[in-house]
């Protein structure tokens, strides 16, 4: 039995310069991660829930009464009522549809400034969550306005961390196990 041992020095090492050139820019798949990373922030605003699952707080009441002055709602003035006194109240002025939206209206998403302002990218070796909308930043420290993660990240003693619960922890296992196949083999998936 004869066991031939072949020279093929020059294609492995045409093999490590490709792993090291893909590791040194893994943008290709960085790209697909930070498409599922805004799908994780899309879904947090969807679902009114952190991407570690955790339900954001209702909106308060003067949010709420706020919007719904600033749709056309009027203030109705103290009224003397013959059978209860004094009442004070609001008279929205809004029909009972109008009323059921702003009712059901879900924090975070009236406008949509916010979460069109939310900038999800890769580029080089990063992939970089922002926002230009500084109280977008407020909701994700707390505790005033109330804490409302649209991003997988927690503020630890003012710095940020990812937050590794739920689809924020789901999301970076398989990006790290993708970026390691994509190394190795140049596979972007």
């Amino acid at each position: 039995m004869a066991i031939k041992i072949g020279n093929n020095a020059d294609e492995v090492a045409a093999n490590l310069a490709a792993i090291a050139r893909r590791a040194a820019s893994p943008e290709p798949q960085l790209k697909i991660a930070a498409e599922e990373l805004r799908a994780i922030v899309d879904d947090t605003f969807r679902e009114s829930t952190s991407a570690a699952g955790e339900r954001w707080p209702a909106l308060a009441p003067s949010t709420l009464l706020r919007r719904a002055l600033s749709r056309g709602g009027k203030r109705r003035k103290v009224r003397k009522n013959k059978s209860t006194g004094y009442s004070v109240g609001v008279d929205l002025g809004l029909s009972n549809k109008a009323a059921r939206n702003i009712s059901n209206v879900k924090p975070l998403v009236d406008t949509g400034r916010g979460r069109g302002s939310i900038r999800v990218r890769a580029s080089g070796r990063t992939v970089t969550i922002s926002t230009d909308a500084q109280y977008m930043v407020h909701h994700l420290r707390g505790p005033k306005p109330p804490r409302r993660a649209w991003a997988p990240v927690i503020d630890v003693g003012g710095r940020w961390m990812f937050d590794t619960r739920g689809k924020g922890g789901a999301w970076l296992s398989a990006t790290k196990d993708r970026l390691k196949r994509y190394v190795l083999t140049g596979q972007v998936s």
